[in-house]
């Protein structure tokens, strides 16, 4: 799926005034608050990634929204 190269991960909500952290293995991706995080997965070891999305204010759960296998 990523193997190096970069992915594109969309947060679907319709909800107006949402702010969005992003958070790759439970590191928050600093300057990123929109509902889509493009991510380049060169240069992170080989193994499994988590990426997840939380929403402000809380009005969509946190959720794991896919995860790389390098």
């Amino acid at each position: 799926m990523c193997l190096g190269g970069v992915a594109t991960y969309t947060a679907d909500s319709n909800v107006p005034g949402v702010n969005y952290t992003w958070s790759i293995d439970g590191v928050v991706v600093p300057g990123i608050t929109g509902d889509e995080l493009v991510q380049d997965w060169t240069g992170f070891a080989i193994g499994a990634h988590t990426v997840t999305v939380a929403a402000t204010p809380r009005c969509i759960a946190p959720s794991r929204i896919d995860s790389c296998n390098r």
